[in-house]
């Protein structure tokens, strides 16, 4: 027997996905009336306007890049679904109405109650800039207003809260559907850096269009100078989804490094510059005595922790020793600077055998922000032998991650004016720059799966930032 809560979940879920059905078919059909003239012309329009506008952001020809993004890079989708819904909800040409509202009117009757609903409710919303606060994966997103941030929103989301990480944002349109808040189709995300270049950019264009008014308005017109003013700022709000878009554009552009040309070192590896990191067992001065004994290993000059790995090979022919490494002994750790993958695989091997138990598992840390091909870099990886499962992997990484952010809590960091978290946050003035720098460390481990907002929360504690203060 299926009790009548049961019964009534079920109904629910069924009545979900007609729902959901009945919206689908009407975007589709949506879509097939975009395809007809005039309105295919007007989102070529709107699409040609926006790309032009990128190229004169960049002072050059943008649309490489809008070839890769729409047959390569996966996004094709994203900026094709943002900009079918801006060129639905903005009034073209000597119409008083919107593309969906003339779809609505002409042959919305044929549409099911929910896709109808949608619709309008798509037509009526204006983008926003939103910030992410919470996720559940496969389930919601928890948003505020960066304009309204004491207002939290949960938006039912499945497929892309898979992709997103607390603490980034979104350009996106919110409606409520049936009680339920949920995303238009179409969202962007935004870096933080592109957050602020558009803010800088809308009170640049307000200002400069403000100064533009007060030099062309007549003396006798000067009463009409507030609703002039009012009327700008509404025109310039209204059109943040093209400013959205441009930014997005020029912001992805960023993170796309260009190809680069091939260096090897003399072993015929891929060059990239990574340091090795074996926390040690025993005491440093035992780590000393096996090191300072290496026939592979020469101290360098006046320096009691630091010894150059040569290639032992070269050295027994008399030819020029080349260095493969610069190892460096501290208290805790003993690390190996090198400059390729492969160098680093036999430092792990070398090191290992000569130390054995007396050294733990390395982690990798990369030296600056090259991408390898195949190998997304996200800073920091495993060197471990194959038979390490990928639930211990992670929990090596996760650990590392959390020991690294308590370290760095008394260390000077840069976006903090230098100062270090701790004096950074007892600071007033500048409280607000240390939880911006919480909440970018944090959306950068979920992202990579370092490690979680709940992992990280000990830093909350120890600089004691209050949950409402985020």
């Amino acid at each position: 027997m299926v009790s009548t809560e049961t019964q009534s979940s079920q109904r629910k879920n069924i009545l979900s996905k007609k729902q959901r059905t009945e919206i689908d078919k009407a975007i589709k059909h949506l879509m097939e009336f975009q395809k007809k003239e005039p309105y295919i012309n007007d989102f070529q329009t709107l699409e040609q306007q926006l790309w032009q506008e990128v190229g004169e952001f960049i002072g050059e020809d943008p649309m490489g890049f809008r070839q890769w993004l729409y047959a390569e890079s996966g996004m094709g989708h994203m900026a094709f679904g943002f900009l079918f819904e801006r060129w639905g909800s903005v009034i073209w040409g000597e119409d008083d109405q919107t593309p969906i509202e003339i779809f609505l009117k002409n042959r919305g009757w044929r549409e099911a109650p929910a896709g109808r609903q949608y619709l309008k409710k798509l037509n009526d919303t204006a983008v926003k800039i939103y910030e992410v606060i919470d996720v559940k994966s496969g389930e919601y997103v928890v948003v505020r207003d960066i304009d309204q941030p004491d207002i939290k929103i949960k938006v039912t989301e499945k497929k892309g809260s898979e992709n997103i990480a607390p603490w980034t944002f979104l350009a996106a349109r919110v409606i409520q559907m049936r009680g339920q808040a949920m995303f238009t189709g179409a969202f962007l995300p935004l870096s933080k850096q592109a957050i602020e270049n558009l803010k800088d950019r809308l009170e640049f264009t307000k200002k400069d269009g403000l100064s533009y008014l007060k030099k062309v308005i007549k003396h006798e017109d000067k009463h009409l100078l507030p609703d002039m003013k009012a009327a700008l700022i509404a025109d310039i709000e209204g059109n943040l989804a093209d400013y959205v878009f441009v930014e997005w554009i020029m912001d992805m552009m960023g993170q796309v490094s260009p190809v680069q040309p091939i260096v090897t070192n003399r072993d015929g590896d891929i060059v990239e510059d990574m340091t090795l990191r074996f926390t040690i067992a025993v005491k440093p001065k035992t780590i000393k005595k096996y090191l300072d004994e290496s026939d592979q290993l020469m101290p360098e000059h006046n320096q009691d922790d630091c010894w150059l790995w040569l290639d032992r090979a070269a050295h027994e022919h008399d030819q020029q020793v080349p260095i493969w490494g610069v190892l460096t002994l501290g208290e805790k750790d003993l690390t190996i600077r090198v400059n390729s993958r492969g160098r680093a695989n036999k430092a792990k091997k070398y090191l290992k055998s000569l130390l054995g138990t007396r050294i733990k598992q390395p982690m990798m840390v990369y030296n600056n922000d090259q991408k390898t091909q195949n190998t997304q870099n996200t800073g920091i990886e495993g060197v471990m032998s194959d038979d390490i499962s990928p639930e211990d992997r992670l929990a090596i990484i996760k650990d590392y991650m959390i020991q690294h952010y308590k370290d760095t809590l008394d260390q000077p960091i840069p976006m903090l004016d230098n100062l270090t978290p701790r004096k950074c946050a007892k600071d007033p003035k500048k409280r607000h720059k240390v939880i911006a720098w919480y909440k970018e460390i944090v959306a950068r481990s979920e992202k990579f799966q370092q490690a979680s907002a709940e992992d990280l929360a000990f830093i909350l504690d120890e600089l004691n930032i209050s949950l409402e203060e985020l």
